[in-house]
């Protein structure tokens, strides 16, 4: 998605992208609009 911005193909991501130090130099975020927390599910041992 980050190389579609750069060569103006899309305006902009609606999308859940992770915000990372790397990304940070390549594009501008704006602010976090939802807030998924991981979670982990599995089968109780018997």
């Amino acid at each position: 998605m980050i190389p579609s911005l750069k060569v103006h193909k899309i305006d902009a991501v609606l999308s859940s992208m992770s915000i990372t130090e790397d990304r940070m130099k390549s594009v501008d975020f704006s602010k976090k609009y939802y807030h998924t927390p991981g979670k982990f599910a599995m089968k109780t041992a018997t």
